[in-house]
């Protein structure tokens, strides 16, 4: 919907003039300080829906802006816009565009020269202060604590009242979002429970077999310990593997009693200890 006078050769003129680099950038601006710089510039709302229609980037929502508000405020917009483009360019940088500053003056003084008494489709900013934030906090740390399912709707109608506080109309893929989160919401709720109840499954199985285990070792050495009382020659019975004292031992005194401890069946610390001349 145009209703000023800016044709589409002056809106070219006016990408050129304030391209921040690359096409669809302003200036040195992010979408945040673009946002509050309409906001505390002129008192618009430069977020608004209706000024999106051609797409979200900083380019086609001033160029959709200007293709709809009456030539007054595309005057003064352009006015603040220039003012701010001189600051960054500073009085010691050469314009890379040298009739810039007389295009927009001629634009501006045209476009004031056919300004209507009355703003037309100007979207006021909201009024911040009017705005309970507090109540807004309060609401979103209430959120935290329910439960998973729950969360969702909840938060969906904490965005609701936020969007209706500053003035914003969501959009389809928003709402399409807020049904997608209401399922990983859900989702995620019901994975961290299976690993839990995963991690207390493996852990009760771990304890089990560590419990197990020390019962076989108790019961085997149980065995051991009264088979060998009840038949003396049971150890002479198992299989004998070849030892030799000399190739074990440090010195051959410590050898000797190793060897006279094994055939007496008695060995205590010292049998195969080397000696240890007095100091």
């Amino acid at each position: 919907m145009t209703v000023g006078s800016l044709r589409s050769v002056d809106l070219s003129l006016i990408d050129e003039i304030f391209r921040g680099g690359e096409r669809g950038y302003i200036l040195d601006f992010s979408n945040r300080t673009f946002s509050d710089f309409f906001i505390r510039e002129l008192d618009i709302d430069i977020d608004a829906p209706q000024y999106a229609v051609d797409g979200i980037s900083k380019g086609k929502r001033l160029r959709c802006f200007l293709g709809q508000v009456d030539d007054g405020t595309a005057a003064r917009t352009l006015r603040v816009l220039w003012e701010h483009r001189e600051a960054l360019r500073g009085t010691d940088t050469v314009d890379p565009m040298p009739r810039a500053a007389s295009q927009t003056a001629a634009l501006i003084a045209r476009l004031e020269g056919a300004a209507s008494p009355t703003p037309v489709n100007v979207v006021v900013a909201p009024i911040l202060e009017a705005i309970d934030f507090d109540r807004l906090r309060d609401r979103l740390v209430g959120i935290r604590d329910t439960e998973p399912h729950q969360r969702g709707f909840a938060f969906e109608r904490f965005l609701t009242e936020v969007f209706d506080a500053f003035r914003l109309n969501p959009r389809e893929p928003f709402r399409m979002l807020r049904e997608q989160m209401n399922v990983v919401s859900t989702r995620a709720a019901h994975k961290t429970g299976v690993q839990r109840q995963l991690h207390e499954l493996i852990q009760a199985q771990l304890d089990h077999l560590a419990t197990s285990e020390q019962d076989i070792l108790g019961a085997v050495r149980g065995e051991l310990e009264c088979a060998v009382r009840s038949d003396g020659q049971l150890g002479h019975a198992l299989p004998r593997f070849p030892f030799d004292p000399y190739a074990f031992c440090a010195t051959a005194e410590a050898a000797m009693r190793l060897a006279t401890g094994l055939q007496r069946g008695v060995i205590d610390e010292h049998s195969y200890a080397a000696d240890v001349p007095p100091s």
